[in-house]
């Protein structure tokens, strides 16, 4: 008996051994396969989730969640399909016409943009629309990107170095004694800071002026703790031009002075204008420079003309152009480009302004110190493009490729922007998409404008469902409201009421989550997916950059939707017609979706951006 027991026990043992060792391996390769699966996706902010669990549980909120990724990857590819069976019609097509002069109809029967030729997406245009008409046998070159102190190749470069446009000056640039413009920061958000910014440097380059930049300061919705390299802590400090800004882009083509170069200038010209100390800031560095400015610009809502000729000089050469050209000037339609050939002078100048007064430099070319505060009369709330006019067409697209080229953001912020575009293209390639993804901007918080804040149904009605974004795609979504509850609206000044009111005044969506875009076939990711310790390359990045790397994040997407009076949608889709790419962006906004898209190639208005500010009078990509 005590031997039979035996045998049985070292059968079972046998047997469990056996048993042991198939769990153990199974759990290896259960191991092993989920090492090879794409990278974890979280869908706020919350804790990571497998790729599998993320797909179960978004097929498990949402019925109209058909297919899992391997099926959005097919309906991709079928789309693809179908694109490039449309571009060639559409080629062909245009090839037979030979008089279309745009791409725009095209564009809004394509459900996504064509690929682009990897020269044209580094230049913003085709390659031989590099070279300015007219201009000669020069080629300009891609610009530059140092990242970690080494040149680097990347997709975010728009920027180009064209042979003399570092030394070129202005046309009211004068000889000495040397003139000043000072300026007050806009008192808005950072996008209305920038803008106010692109104007007076326009301005200070095109008057031959020392262009004065204050001071660091509190900035609307910036200041956010930073990490100090040396101590490790958290620190809070002022911010200003230098801290997002090229500065050393911008000396090599103007002259720049901080507040206390001018400051200790004033002293040495006129001992009256001293100022109480060097370390001027906030109120009291305003009311000091109001105070003593010869001239204050009232430039709000108008366009400033800037011209090396006298006001003299140009009506009469006005009146010679008219009398001149009164027999050939027929008013038919077409482009803007011949419109410009045939109009005069003023014609033109009328065309630029769209309504708004014109102002001339001349009137205050004689100050040797003019001052632009922020507000009321002298608030610079427009496009540089829009703001000034120049007679000669190449001094226009001189000024475009100045801001273009010298005001773009630091290599800091340009690298960690180039940082978020890889890691969310990570993501679109281990969820099967290729690489690709499209991007959304919602911005809801404190926006005044009340309209414009809807909900993620009425964006995907408005988006036309899938027209503009494919079912089956990566979507980042920018927005100051990553996790969808409108904790934040607001509505006459006051909190939104609870969800639990039926009655919702306007600003304040009845439902405010994004469910309605994972029900549309979206896979949706947030810049909390990468940022803080949740990737590598963007561990330790200033808080402050967040917004300008989502921009540059945007202006990569295949298609884009932004946001109607947003200064920040309105940086991207310029960025985008830097990249090529402005014919892809749209609105989500009720009755507004396809007006980045309209023929309309010029206009005034901060609430978006206009053709013209990337491309030259004929169309053509600025070079």
């Amino acid at each position: 008996t005590t031997r039979a027991a035996r045998r049985t026990m070292r059968a079972c043992s046998a047997w469990c051994a056996r048993g042991l060792a198939l769990v153990v391996g199974g759990a290896a390769l259960f191991v092993v396969f989920l090492a090879s699966q794409p990278p974890s996706v979280r869908t706020d902010h919350g804790p990571l989730l497998s790729r599998h669990r993320f797909v179960s549980l978004k097929q498990n909120a949402s019925a109209e969640w058909e297919t899992s990724v391997a099926g959005a990857k097919e309906r991709l590819d079928s789309l693809e399909a179908r694109r490039r069976r449309r571009t060639k019609i559409t080629t062909t097509g245009t090839k037979a016409a030979k008089t279309t002069t745009t791409t725009t109809t095209t564009l809004r029967n394509q459900a996504t943009p064509p690929p682009k030729p990897k020269e044209e997406i580094a230049t913003g245009g085709p390659p031989d629309a590099r070279r300015r008409r007219g201009s000669p046998n020069v080629l300009s070159t891609r610009g530059k990107l140092r990242c970690d102190g080494r040149e680097v190749d990347s997709e975010i470069v728009y920027w180009r170095d064209v042979p003399g446009d570092k030394g070129k000056k202005g046309p009211g640039a004068s000889s000495p004694p040397r003139k000043f413009l000072s300026f007050e920061y806009d008192n808005g958000g950072w996008n209305n800071v920038r803008m106010g910014v692109e104007c007076v440097v326009v301005a200070a380059h095109a008057t031959g002026r020392a262009l004065v930049v204050p001071p660091a300061q509190n900035l609307y919705l910036l200041g956010a703790p930073e990490t100090d390299s040396k101590t490790g802590r958290k620190v809070r400090r002022k911010l200003g031009f230098a801290d997002f800004f090229d500065l050393d882009a911008l000396r090599e083509r103007m002259t720049i002075l901080t507040m206390k170069e001018f400051l200790i200038e004033q002293a040495k010209i006129d001992e009256s204008r001293t100022p109480p100390t060097l370390d001027l800031w906030g109120k009291d560095l305003w009311t000091y420079l109001n105070r003593v400015a010869d001239a204050k610009p009232a430039w709000n809502g108008k366009v400033v003309r800037f011209s090396s000729s006298s006001k003299k000089q140009r009506r009469q050469e006005e009146a010679a152009e008219a009398a001149a050209g009164a027999n050939n000037n027929n008013n038919t339609n077409g482009s803007l480009a011949d419109e410009l050939r045939r109009s005069s002078s003023s014609s033109q100048l009328r065309n630029y302004s769209s309504g708004r007064p014109v102002v001339d430099d001349e009137d205050q070319r004689s100050a040797r110190h003019a001052h632009v505060p922020a507000g009321g009369k002298h608030r610079l709330l427009q496009h540089f493009y829009s703001f000034a006019y120049f007679d000669d067409p190449k001094e226009r697209s001189f000024y475009r490729r100045l801001i273009r080229d010298a005001m773009r953001y630091r290599d800091p912020i340009q690298c960690a922007g180039a940082a978020l575009v890889r890691a969310v293209r990570e993501t679109s390639k281990g969820l099967g998409f290729g690489g690709k993804y499209y991007a959304l901007h919602i911005r809801r918080g404190d926006f005044q404008f009340k309209n414009v804040k809807l909900s993620a149904a009425d964006m995907v009605r408005n988006l036309r469902g899938n027209a503009v974004v494919p079912r089956g795609s990566l979507v980042y979504v920018a927005t100051d409201d990553p996790r969808g509850t409108c904790d934040k609206c607001r509505f006459n000044g006051k909190p939104c009421p609870p969800l639990s009111i039926r009655d919702r005044p306007p600003g304040c969506p009845a439902d405010p989550s994004w469910d309605a875009f994972w029900r549309n076939g979206w896979v949706l990711v947030f810049a909390g997916n990468y940022t803080g310790n949740n990737h590598q390359d963007l561990r330790g990045v200033n808080p402050n950059y967040l917004g300008m790397m989502e921009t540059i994040v945007c202006s990569r997407a295949e298609a884009f939707a932004g946001t109607w009076f947003s200064t920040f949608t309105g940086y991207i889709h310029r960025l985008r017609g830097y990249h090529g790419l402005g014919e892809a962006t749209y609105y989500h906004t009720t009755d507004r979706v396809d007006a980045a898209r309209h023929p309309t190639s010029i206009g005034s208005g901060y609430q978006r951006e206009w053709r013209i500010g990337w491309t030259d009078d004929h169309g053509a990509p600025i070079r």
